[in-house]
């Protein structure tokens, strides 16, 4: 087997001996629920991407238009590991200001504003993080989804080029649909 596929397997591994190690659910061997592992991909999913031409900040903003359930998830899952100080998450207020935002997470495709959010932070080099059927259609940059009680998400390489956003061939790889 060449290094090109085993790197995809390696990489699914240390995710799963990620998860398997951590504190919380997985590690009491109680079931993992969708929403840890969407939070769990949006705290890790900063190391994967660059914004050439702009500077690595000393602290990341991630936006958040969600259910309080899954706000609450990726605060905790920040605690967890110790990233509370360097990753901010806050929920977009009712402007819907993207100030402050490195990711912007929508949902669901039903977001109030959700076109206009997406457009605002393509204009401004941010990355988009959705789960709706049409997330990508409609210019968000990484769909994530279950398949089989796995996550599995697709990637608009597209829509990262126009944003100036450059993912890294490791996260691509994963993917199971790039555009």
């Amino acid at each position: 087997m060449t290094s090109r596929y085993l790197h995809p397997i390696t990489v699914s591994l240390l995710l799963a001996a990620a998860l398997a190690l951590a504190p919380g659910p997985a590690a009491r061997g109680e079931e993992v629920t969708e929403e840890t592992l969407k939070a769990l991909f949006l705290v890790n999913v900063l190391g994967y991407v660059e914004r050439p031409g702009r500077a690595r900040p000393d602290a990341y903003g991630i936006c958040m238009a969600a259910s309080e359930r899954f706000s609450s998830e990726v605060r905790s899952q920040l605690q967890l590991r110790g990233l509370g100080s360097r990753i901010a998450a806050r929920d977009l207020d009712s402007a819907r200001s993207l100030d402050g935002c490195d990711v912007v997470f929508l949902e669901s495709d039903t977001v109030r504003g959700a076109g206009f959010i997406l457009k605002e932070a393509r204009e401004k080099g941010l990355l988009t993080v959705g789960s709706g059927d049409r997330f990508i259609d409609r210019g968000g940059i990484i769909r994530l989804y279950l398949k089989d009680k796995k996550l599995a998400f697709d990637i608009s390489a597209r829509t990262a080029g126009a944003a100036g956003i450059k993912i890294n061939s490791r996260l691509l790889s994963l993917a199971k649909k790039v555009y």
